[in-house]
């Protein structure tokens, strides 16, 4: 997820989430062993994603990021920037 803002301030105000979850789920394999199929409960689950926040003059974050992944996977990741160069103040 990327918020951008190319002229003025990125805000994310109190009480806003901004979430790149990871999903979990179980899942039935089958096996088969002797002969005989039989049904294996597992677990797979995905890894979460990335939050990129860029302002051209300011960010204002109050809210909530959410990177949360399940075990085994990668959590989110977070990038912030501030760059006064890529404003965009063509009229």
């Amino acid at each position: 997820m990327t918020l951008a803002a190319h002229s003025g301030w990125l805000y994310v105000d109190a009480g806003a989430s901004l979430a790149v979850r990871g999903v979990e789920s179980a899942l039935d394999l089958f096996t088969s062993a002797g002969g005989e199929i039989s049904p294996v409960r597992a677990r797979a689950g995905s890894n979460a994603g990335h939050i990129a926040l860029q302002g051209a003059e300011g960010l204002f974050l109050a809210g909530h990021l959410d990177g949360w992944a399940p075990a085994g996977a990668s959590a989110g990741s977070v990038s912030v920037a501030l760059d006064a160069q890529a404003r965009n103040d063509a009229p």
